[in-house]
């Protein structure tokens, strides 16, 4: 939904005519996921939660990383969640009553993963990461009626990264509203984390992306009709 909703904002807003800035395409693109707000950029990003439209949006912590982070999504279930991301942040807020917890540990966590972006620290980015997606999911389990997005498999490619990471690869997870796991990782380390992965969830589960760009148009359609 990210990239999908940045993009749609992009070519739907250079469709209109509109000359809209980044800033104002992040803004637009939150209208259909909130995640969309940070894909109109490339690299590592922070949205800002803002208090209105006009203050909600994202920029760029790093549009373009100096240092050496990779990620690999471990695909668990692909097919569409029982409840939904929409959904479930939205009972947390109603019935969680760690939620306002929940709120201090993101700006605390904030503060901590940019100066370690800063300091091109990955064993610390990945650590704050992989905590801040366990509270995260603390939330869930505590509302009411309490749910979780995690299945077996979901505990199983934790379990792994953890006793991966113990063995010496600098690799951690984190998540976000759903069973896959996303395994943030050191790219020298990619083909030990592959060969220990690929026997548990098979190599057309695991998918390798790098820090890509932002929005970029074309100059010419790809498609007429």
């Amino acid at each position: 939904s990210a990239s999908a909703f940045a993009a749609l904002a992009g070519a739907a807003a250079k469709d209109a005519g509109l000359d809209l800035s980044l800033k104002d395409l992040s803004r637009l693109a939150r209208r259909g996921s909130g995640s969309a707000t940070r894909s109109v950029y490339g690299g590592l990003v922070e949205w800002h939660r803002g208090v209105d439209d006009a203050t909600s949006f994202a920029e760029p912590v790093q549009e373009v990383p100096d240092f050496d982070i990779a990620m690999l999504a471990i695909l668990v279930d692909t097919s569409q969640k029982k409840v939904s991301s929409r959904g479930g942040m939205q009972l947390v807020v109603e019935t969680s009553p760690y939620y306002p917890a929940w709120r201090e540990v993101v700006k605390r966590d904030m503060v901590a993963i940019k100066e370690a972006i800063a300091n091109r620290d990955l064993p610390t980015i990945g650590h704050i990461a992989q905590e801040n997606a366990l509270r995260m999911h603390a939330l869930n389990l505590a509302a009411d009626p309490g749910f979780t997005y995690f299945d077996g498999q979901t505990i199983l490619a934790m379990q792994t990264i953890d006793r991966l990471r113990e063995e010496g690869l600098n690799c951690y997870y984190t998540m976000d509203a759903g069973p896959n796991v996303k395994v943030i990782f050191d790219p020298k380390d990619q083909d030990d984390l592959l060969n220990a992965l690929t026997p548990l969830f098979g190599a057309e589960r695991l998918v390798v992306a790098n820090p890509g760009p932002g929005i970029e148009f074309l100059t010419e359609p790809v498609m007429k009709f």
